[in-house]
């Protein structure tokens, strides 16, 4: 696997995202088209690159130490290539979840927010938990909301159901 593409996490990140075109699915009781799932597909898989990198990022000191073949802390990118990876990849997820209906864009940038929140620190600390609770709860609220199929009982389960997860 490349350097760049190491950067872009793509295990976790395709597995998210399938979760997320899945939750779509499971707010519909039917697949979206494809063209709409390569929509979601463009709110998810963005974020989730742009998180990864991040992440790598923000740890390239301690990875030099614990993890010095990841591609940042061995010099095979710079850290400028990540950083724009960041940026591009929230700004075209947030994007993207524009062109669905409310509240997809503000339940997106949730999403982006709680994998940013974790990358900057709350990952070492007592709260490492609330960023997965917010992306947990986040990500099915999203698939609904981009269906037009979020419910108000599903939007008081999920968090519940979410807290257990994370």
């Amino acid at each position: 696997m490349t350097s760049a593409a190491k950067l872009l996490h793509p295990g976790p990140s395709l597995l998210v995202t399938a979760c997320f075109v899945a939750a779509a699915a499971a707010a519909r009781h039917r697949l979206p088209d494809p063209v709409t799932s390569l929509r979601l597909v463009g709110i998810m898989l963005p974020i989730q690159f742009a998180i990864g990198s991040l992440n790598d990022l923000c740890d390239r000191d301690l990875d030099r130490l614990v993890k010095p073949e990841k591609p940042l802390a061995s010099g095979a990118l710079n850290p400028a290539v990540a950083g724009a990876v960041t940026l591009v990849g929230f700004a075209v997820a947030l994007g993207m979840a524009a062109t669905f209906p409310l509240p997809t864009l503000p339940l997106a940038a949730a999403c982006a927010a709680s994998g940013i929140g974790y990358d900057l620190g709350l990952k070492r600390s007592v709260l490492s938990w609330l960023p997965f609770w917010v992306g947990f709860t986040c990500l099915p609220l999203t698939a609904g909301a981009a269906m037009q199929h979020l419910t108000v009982r599903v939007a008081l389960a999920v968090p519940p159901l979410a807290l257990a997860l994370a």
